[in-house]
């Protein structure tokens, strides 16, 4: 993976995480029980998000290897990003 993949992944999940929680503390402050709805929506765009990265990116790399060091980055970038989200989640409870 070069330099700039890892900075795009990075700010990448940084502006996927931001516009959950920001989405959520608006919800919260709005319509609080539609917290688990809207939680439930940005996991699916989050996910879809991912894999379409993913599936895009081994499907226009001509090497096999980079193809999939960079579709396991990408997936182990989304567990930590998932992590510090989840956390900030159940903190601010």
């Amino acid at each position: 993976m070069t330099a700039i993949e890892y900075v795009l992944t990075i700010l990448f999940y940084v502006v996927i995480g931001y516009i959950t929680i920001a989405g959520l503390n608006v919800v919260k402050r709005h319509k609080k029980d539609y917290q688990v709805h809207y939680y439930l929506i940005m996991s699916v765009v989050r996910f879809t998000l991912v894999a379409l990265i993913a599936f895009a990116h081994t499907l226009l790399t001509e090497d096999r290897h980079h193809a999939i060091t960079f579709a396991l980055i990408f997936l182990v970038e989304y567990l930590i990003m998932m992590a510090i989200m989840l956390t900030i989640i159940y903190k601010h409870k």
